[in-house]
């Protein structure tokens, strides 16, 4: 029933815009199966949607290759017809959609993936005709992604993309994956960019992830050089590739720091407008919490996990199991110091809350939370209490059995 309300000159300039914006779609319920029918009708449907953008899309680039090139057989044409009518029967959108089919369709011809690759993609579009109108409208999307740059997962935040135009479909039953048998993996996000390099995998795009396998991370965001801080992935990994942060477990970490490469985990996120002296990742974090090494710094011994965080080496333990230093005088301990975190750098170590043991044979000098900061250059060891916490509390002398307050 027509509402009496509405002025009936304005109900009919409503029907006739839908029926003019459908009119494309309505007029062609399928294509013509012959070379030249199927571009008009192709042709008419993209100008009518926006004729501006159509126009040298079809005259200038499709036209000469689709009507002067034989670069498809009659088999492969009919497929082509195949897929052409299921985005009508979709109503997939001329823009972006039918124009990815387009651009897609040029890029076959003379690429890695001719042929059989044509054949599986066919494949793909087809087995979609069951699922969502979405599902459908994303693998056409994917593929113009991966003819023009190789990338498989863009979003209004995040990119995913390899390197490798040897890239392929493969289709198991129901189920399809985007294959590089080779690539460095490129995720692009505000701005910046993560990078592992020298791996393999493939991309679910159902399940919107990445499972890989070998592969190499370096530092080079935090402007360290990558031949010599670096980790190198062991096992299987996995990524969600909606996110730009990623963590992978079983990697050997690089590092001149240490005579040989330490086991843990690498995480990696992009963050915008960091430069690299403020850069906080890629972090490794190593599984063994306690790694012994000697003269770390010069007479300075260390014992503890290891964190890297950006150009940062950081030593690390726990509550219960705080990182320890050992500074040494003429080869004996002289003063023991436990944390939970250190700055570890060439020429110096830094905490920011450290417990402290000054050794005196057989008694000590302790202090339960100090600020230290050891700079090797000067064999200065400097230690600062504040006004705050444990920090304020007076160092101990065991020997006098005295509290002694002093800077």
């Amino acid at each position: 029933m027509i509402n009496p309300c509405i002025p009936l000159k304005r109900i009919c300039l409503s029907v006739l815009f839908i029926a003019f914006s459908h009119t494309g779609f309505s007029q062609i319920r399928e294509f013509t199966r012959e070379k030249q029918a199927f571009y008009e009708e192709l042709t008419d449907i993209m100008e009518e949607a926006d004729k501006k953008e159509a126009k040298p899309l079809m005259e200038e680039t499709f036209g000469p290759f689709w009507l002067n090139a034989d670069l498809y057989d009659d088999e492969q044409k009919e497929k082509i017809y195949d897929v052409a009518d299921l985005m009508l029967k979709k109503r997939l959108r001329p823009f972006p959609f039918f124009k990815s089919f387009i651009v897609t369709i040029m890029s076959f011809p003379g690429s890695p993936q001719e042929g059989e690759g044509f054949d599986t993609w066919v494949e793909i579009t087809k087995s979609l005709e069951n699922g969502s109108k979405k599902k459908l409208e994303e693998f056409i999307t994917m593929t113009e992604g991966l003819f023009r740059d190789y990338t498989f997962y863009e979003s209004p935040s995040t990119i995913w993309k390899g390197t490798n135009a040897a890239w392929e479909f493969q289709m198991e039953g129901k189920e399809y994956r985007i294959v590089f048998p080779a690539t460095d993996l490129i995720c692009l996000s505000k701005g910046d960019s993560s990078v592992i390099y020298a791996t393999k995998g493939e991309f679910d795009q159902e399940k919107e992830k990445w499972y890989g396998e070998e592969g190499k991370i370096t530092w080079e965001r935090a402007a360290l050089d990558p031949n010599e801080t670096y980790a190198v992935i062991q096992q299987p990994y996995e990524l969600n590739t909606r996110s730009a942060f990623f963590k992978i477990d079983s990697v050997l970490f690089f590092n001149s720091f240490f005579q040989k490469p330490l086991l843990g985990t690498v995480e990696d996120k992009i963050l915008a407008n960091v430069t690299a002296d403020k850069a906080t990742f890629p972090q490794f974090s190593s599984y063994d919490k306690r790694l012994s090494i000697n003269d770390i710094v010069d007479k300075v011994d260390y014992n503890g996990g290891f964190r890297m965080e950006g150009a940062n080496l950081q030593g690390f333990g726990s509550k219960m199991e705080p990182a320890t230093l050992t500074f040494k005088r003429d080869n004996l301990p002289q003063v023991v110091t436990y944390s939970q975190f250190y700055t570890i750098k060439p020429d110096a170590v830094s905490s920011q809350d450290a417990k402290v043991i000054i050794l005196l044979n057989n008694d000590s000098i302790v202090h339960p939370s100090l600020n230290l900061r050891f700079k090797n250059e000067t064999r200065l060891l400097t230690l600062i209490r504040s006004n705050e916490g444990l920090s304020k509390s007076p160092y101990y002398d065991t020997y006098h059995d005295l509290e002694l307050y002093f800077e």
